[in-house]
């Protein structure tokens, strides 16, 4: 089987295997990631779930679905604050409106002098 390349590169039982012998052996997590072609925190996910596969696999979905709903409030609260800003930028122009007419009809009662 190839295995992926790139940002989305999968993770299998044989690389949780030698990430822990090596890691057992006394390697640097920047030397294993670089060996593999994986992140840091691809290494340190694989030890925080004490090598277990299941549990690094399951790890690694909650993540993604963790991204995938910030990304989707973000998305959100972009939308809602673009349906509040509108209403506002209208309301601003009408009170600019508002603030030119009582201008004009101060200036005709109290003409500038100078």
């Amino acid at each position: 089987m190839k295995q992926q390349m790139g940002r989305n590169r999968k993770v299998d039982r044989v690389i949780v295997n030698t990430v822990k012998n090596m890691v057992t052996a006394g390697t640097k997590d920047a030397i294993i990631a670089s060996a593999f072609d994986i992140s840091v925190a691809t290494v340190q996910n694989i030890k925080r779930t004490d090598y277990n596969y299941g549990k690094y696999r399951k790890l690694v979905n909650n993540q993604m679905m963790a991204w995938k709903e910030t990304r989707n409030a973000k998305t959100n609260n972009f939308d809602r604050v673009t349906n509040v800003v509108a209403p506002i930028a209208a309301d601003l122009t009408r009170l600019e409106e508002k603030i030119d007419l009582l201008l004009s009809k101060f200036n005709s009662v109290f003409p500038n002098t100078e």
